[in-house]
């Protein structure tokens, strides 16, 4: 089962979110105990220890608002495991930053969040044992979802002390509130709390083993809008002449004066903020998803029907009709143009995935030939559009019993 961002909203709609709380208004949401334990449960975490090589500071320690020296836990690159455990057993908090990239469940429920918000997500872990915070009173520069996976722990929320802070802004981080927080409590297993950027907030443990992720939520800003215009300044000659700086007042007046047009012009398009959000989305990087060995092979698909095809946009598959009927979609910065008969093609990657081939096979065996069918996949794979991976093998177990 793939979480979505109704089940962490629940019981909200996501309409009503995204109108009342995105980015306004700090969410307490209770939830059932367990709601969140398929997304990285322990021992999750302990094959990841096992077997992956973290470097610092992707994986780290805090301890009362200070990061554990990794020289403690740490040599040449590999964890030390019982110097690890007793830091741990001693009151430090783990941190791994990115854990989506690493996990497959949360990197699917990352991409889910990225495409319905629209939006860059990442996910980091945190887990701890005693009562010392990680970290002291502090604010992020980008909204946060908190899901509380296992244990719980105790929160104190309080307001914003500037609007819409970012990770230039100094000042605002060495003044932290004195006021009594808008919110304190235990934060359980299976609840949520949501938090725009700008919130202080601090959490700690309650002497008992608590694993919660973080989910943050990048939204862009004005700076991307106006990184976005001057890209598109170098076409206008007023922005490519020179600064004349050993020029008269009246010239670099005029200068100033033409600069100053330029702009304004380029802010002043009623559609501005359309084609913004149509480029950040059509330029979102998508997450990395392999299907080996057969999209290595000439073959490039697997050769079951019981394979199952993966939509890999980081976006919402977004189909554009040109005049002449062909359909454009921008995926990865790059744009595909296909004759419009493949349009019902094109709908079933952007709604109906994840599906097996064999029943995408079956859904347009009335209108194309199966070999169509499969050059277009392949086209796909060959594109990054997708991903079509052999469906998992039942475990040997479970085969036994089920031929018993």
């Amino acid at each position: 089962m793939h979480l979505s961002l109704d089940d962490v909203i629940s019981p909200l709609a996501a309409g009503e979110f995204v109108t009342d709380y995105l980015g306004q208004k700090f969410l307490h949401l209770p939830g059932p105990q367990g709601r969140f334990s398929s997304l990285f449960p322990w021992p999750v975490l302990n094959e990841m220890l096992d077997t992956h090589r973290f470097v610092s500071p992707r994986l780290r320690l805090s301890q009362d608002g200070k990061t554990v020296s990794p020289d403690l836990f740490m040599k040449n690159g590999q964890l030390r495991g019982a110097e690890l455990t007793g830091l741990l057993r001693d009151g430090a908090t783990l941190i791994i930053d990115a854990v989506d990239e690493v996990h497959a469940p949360l990197k699917n429920f990352a991409q889910h969040l990225s495409r319905k918000l629209q939006a860059r997500i990442n996910v980091n872990l945190y887990a701890g044992w005693r009562t010392s915070h990680g970290f002291d009173v502090h604010w992020d520069n980008h909204d946060v979802f908190i899901l509380q996976v296992a244990g719980k722990k105790h929160w104190k929320i309080y307001g914003q002390t500037e609007k819409y802070p970012t990770k230039n802004s100094v000042e605002l981080g060495r003044t932290p509130p004195t006021c009594d927080p808008v919110w304190e409590g235990l934060l359980n297993d299976g609840e949520v709390l949501y938090l725009p950027r700008g919130w202080w907030h601090v959490a700690i443990p309650c002497n008992e083993p608590t694993l919660h992720l973080t989910v943050g939520v990048y939204e862009p800003t004005g700076f991307d809008i106006l990184r976005w215009v001057s890209d598109g300044l170098p076409n206008d000659e007023r922005i490519r002449m020179d600064v004349p700086v050993l020029r008269d007042a009246d010239t670099q007046a005029a200068y100033v004066t033409a600069l100053r047009d330029s702009i304004r012009e380029a802010f002043e398009q009623p559609d501005l903020l359309r084609r913004f959000t149509q480029h950040w989305n059509d330029t979102a990087v998508a997450r990395p998803c392999f299907s080996l060995p057969w999209s290595a092979t000439p073959e490039v698909l697997p050769a079951s029907d019981d394979s199952i095809i993966n939509l890999l946009a980081p976006r919402e598959l977004e189909l554009r009709t040109r005049e002449d009927g062909a359909i454009d979609i921008a995926f990865n910065g790059n744009l595909f143009t296909f004759a419009g008969a493949a349009k019902p093609l094109l709908e079933f990657l952007a709604v109906d995935l994840p599906a097996s081939m064999g029943h995408f096979y079956q859904r347009f065996a009335d209108q194309y030939e199966r070999e169509t069918l499969r050059e277009f996949l392949i086209a796909m794979v060959k594109h990054g559009v997708i991903a079509v991976r052999e469906s998992a093998p039942a475990p040997v177990e479970a085969s036994r019993r089920a031929a018993s």
